[in-house]
């Protein structure tokens, strides 16, 4: 998988990214986390780091789908998170927020 620098930041990110609002419910319709799941992983096996998410979808459910599928993902989860540096508090305050879900 090719990889960029993601804006002006230096992180590091897969050139293919995959958008998960639709795993959230209410949406568009049903949803299946396991299926949601696997998605994430088949994602993962082929190189995919950049998941767009946002807390307003589904009220945080996505960030806790990601993490329980980084749990579940060969250790994927043991590696440190940190936010990004930005230079936009309200940014900042999403990535931490965002990271906390995902320690959930």
């Amino acid at each position: 998988m090719q990889q960029r620098i993601l804006g002006n930041s230096n992180i590091l990110v897969s050139s293919i990214g995959l958008g998960i609002m639709g795993m959230s419910p209410g949406i568009y319709g049903e949803t299946n986390d396991e299926q949601s799941i696997q998605t994430i992983h088949r994602a993962l096996d082929i190189g995919v780091t950049m998941f767009d998410t946002a807390d307003v979808y589904g009220n945080g459910h996505n960030e806790k789908l990601l993490g329980r599928a980084a749990v579940l993902f060969k250790g994927a989860a043991s590696k440190p998170l940190s936010p990004p540096s930005s230079r936009t508090p309200q940014i900042t305050r999403a990535s931490m927020a965002i990271l906390i879900t995902l320690r959930k």
